[in-house]
């Protein structure tokens, strides 16, 4: 019989640097079939950040826009991790064989294991980070199920090539499946509040990966909380009022006849970019728009932008069929341990947008300009109907996009 495998990517994406305070880690609990079987050392918090080129940041972005339109569903809220899936799945190409590699290499855009590697090393990297202006971190892990008889090169490629811990536990213990849960709140500093109401572990699984990406920034030019009004979203479903935050900051502007675009900026060199079709357009019809493509020009940005919380959940498996990564899911993955196939990968994520900042792996690049020059063009943008973001790391990487078509 074959054994299943079950990924998830779960994604992070905060604002509020006060949640941070007091988040303490917690302890596992102690069972008869958990244990710990690795001892990974982490890279310094405090160290420069790790270049990523930009064949590589593509590479990631990319793998974004192959998908986005068959993850988007209508007139919803949406908030995705485009690079911790891309994680995930590299995660799972290190154990993967015949038709499964070759789909899963085609998917990610890389020519072998020593390219995607070295890519996602230095996307860890980059987004690996704590200072007074905010914090970035991911996180990987394979759970492997006792008994077992998984690949143990396998396991130590992932511990030495993408800081994976690795665990022994029980899918059917009650407690076992509480430390997974814990590990994963551990490293998304409990912001997606997970429990084994809201997010189920199957019990028949026998390996499961893994893959966290925790956001927390400080806006490089805050909000002035005594600006903050309410006033009308004009959302697809009802116009609601909701509270609109509202500053100046030097930034760049790109714009169609159908849309325009604007960045904001974070300490730590991360950025949001906003895209905010015209009025009587539809987000769905500029999901692939890229922002790296676009002919950009200096301005004194005057944005009005809406405070927001919310967490999607998606169930990736037909997306990722929908693109030909489809053999993980009949086997390929002998590398891994034999007869191994992957049951399902889903990946939850969050967003809380306010005053103080928004967390997440990456902040403020695309530099709010540093010419000396003065900016003669200055632009309003008031983000009061349904818009594109997409949140980007210092090497423009796309840590987190969503949509917003109703805040309230």
């Amino acid at each position: 019989m074959r054994k299943n495998i079950s990924g998830l990517i779960v994604c992070l994406l905060v604002l509020i640097a006060s949640m941070l305070a007091g988040c303490k880690s917690k302890e596992y609990i102690d069972s008869e079939t958990f244990e710990k079987l690795s001892n990974v050392t982490y890279p310094n918090v405090s160290e420069e950040k790790t270049y990523v080129n930009s064949q590589q940041t593509r590479l990631i972005n990319d793998s974004y826009f192959k998908i986005v339109g068959n993850i988007y569903k209508e007139k919803e809220n949406m908030i995705y991790s485009p690079a911790s899936l891309y994680m995930a799945l590299s995660l799972l190409s290190e154990g993967s064989t015949g038709a499964s590699y070759n789909e899963l290499v085609d998917y990610l855009g890389v020519n072998n294991l020593e390219e995607l590697r070295k890519l996602n090393k230095d996307l860890y990297e980059n987004n690996y980070y704590k200072n007074k202006n905010g914090e970035g971190k991911i996180a990987n892990s394979i759970w492997v199920k006792n008994g077992s008889n998984i690949n143990l090169d396998y396991v130590k490629r992932l511990e030495e090539s993408y800081y994976a811990e690795s665990f022994k536990a029980d899918f059917s213990n009650e407690n076992d499946k509480d430390n997974i849960i814990r590990w994963i709140n551990n490293n998304t500093n409990d912001f997606l509040k997970l429990t084994k109401d809201n997010y189920t572990i199957d019990s028949s699984i026998s390996l499961l990966l893994l893959n966290t990406i925790y956001f927390n920034n400080k806006w490089s030019e805050p909000f002035d909380k005594s600006l903050t009004r309410k006033d009308t979203f004009y959302s697809y479903k009802n116009d609601v009022e909701v509270y609109f935050m509202k500053h100046s900051v030097e930034s760049v502007y790109a714009s169609s006849d159908d849309y325009e675009m604007v960045y904001d900026y974070f300490h730590n060199g991360n950025k949001i970019c906003y895209l905010l079709p015209s009025e009587g357009k539809n987000v769905k019809d500029y999901l692939n728009v890229n922002f790296m493509e676009q002919k950009w020009e200096r301005v004194m940005l005057n944005i009005t932008v809406p405070k927001f919380k919310y967490i999607t959940k998606f169930d990736l498996n037909n997306t990722l069929e929908s693109v030909g990564v489809k053999s993980i899911f009949k086997g390929g993955l002998d590398n891994i341990e034999l007869g191994l196939r992957v049951s399902k990968i889903k990946q939850v994520a969050g967003i809380e947008l306010s005053e103080e900042g928004v967390k997440a792996a990456a902040v403020t690049s695309i530099d709010g300009p540093t010419s000396v020059e003065p900016i003669d063009k200055k632009v309003n943008i008031k983000l009061n109907r349904p818009f594109i973001y997409y949140i980007l790391d210092s090497n423009n990487t796309i840590l987190f996009s969503g949509v917003m078509n109703n805040p309230g």
